[in-house]
């Protein structure tokens, strides 16, 4: 699937199903969908919650998390460029299932709930995109699951600094240890003991909030296989080949 540039006032549109969706659904949106700066710890969805708005992040991470009584989160998938929050509101509950928070800032563009509804129940081509969607997210809640109760936190950690690069679009990203503890269910210290271990294998460079991709091939090396499955998971739903970024570090020596 081609996806063609498109503007909304001006800022360049960059979350992928607002690329992929049908022209003339687009053009019908374009007015309703309203640019918002997203800032770390914003909470875009309470868990239980009746649904007012969706957000479409244009640059940043969101974690979507189930929050215990205790405080303590457990972060159940992630949110990126790739979507919207809460899709499969969009043809049943209009209630959110999870929490959405902000973790690494950027920014996005909110449209109302009815208004997106709507766009669903008028046009085939749209509903159809978002039936994959809403698929795509309940096979990476599925994979999440199975990937934190088999596979090594390194391994895990690969896997979720690939996919934020892929979000992020650039080598260098904006992250914080309580990000990846939320996304990778585990404390802090694991988080800085895993990345030190990264670092030192020269994969990546990271300081107090930043990560930057020293070497993707090592680093997809290392990943566990739930990289590519998501990967051709995504590919199901826009009939195409996510974008990498970093090849250019791909080959180069250690």
């Amino acid at each position: 699937m081609t996806m063609e540039a498109r503007m909304c006032g001006p800022h360049a549109v960059r979350n992928r199903l607002l690329l992929a969706m049908p022209a003339a659904v687009f053009e019908r949106l374009r007015p309703k969908l309203v640019h918002v700066n997203l800032t770390r710890g914003q909470v875009l969805m309470r868990a239980g919650s009746d649904i007012a708005h969706h957000h479409f992040i244009n640059g940043g991470n969101a974690a979507r998390s189930m929050t215990m009584r205790d405080g303590r989160a457990v972060g159940i998938h992630g949110l990126g460029i790739d979507g919207t929050d809460e899709p499969d509101a969009l043809f049943g509950s209009s209630r959110a299932t999870l929490d959405t928070v902000i973790h690494v800032g950027g920014d996005g563009f909110r449209v109302s709930h009815s208004a997106l509804r709507a766009e669903v129940e008028r046009d085939e081509g749209f509903s159809a995109l978002m039936r994959r969607y809403s698929q795509f997210v309940i096979e990476r809640i599925v994979q999440n699951v199975a990937c934190v109760r088999l596979h090594s936190l390194e391994e895990r950690l690969c896997r979720l600094l690939l996919l934020s690069l892929d979000d992020a679009g650039s080598d260098t990203f904006k992250v914080t240890h309580q990000f990846l503890s939320v996304r990778l269910s585990v404390q802090r210290p694991g988080v800085s003991i895993a990345a030190e271990s990264l670092k030192r294998a020269g994969l990546i460079r990271y300081s107090r909030a930043s990560m930057t991709l020293v070497d993707r091939t090592g680093l997809e090396k290392r990943s566990c296989e739930c990289y590519a499955a998501v990967r051709d998971a995504y590919a199901n739903v826009f009939e195409d080949d996510r974008p990498t970024v970093g090849r250019a570090h791909a080959s180069r020596s250690r």
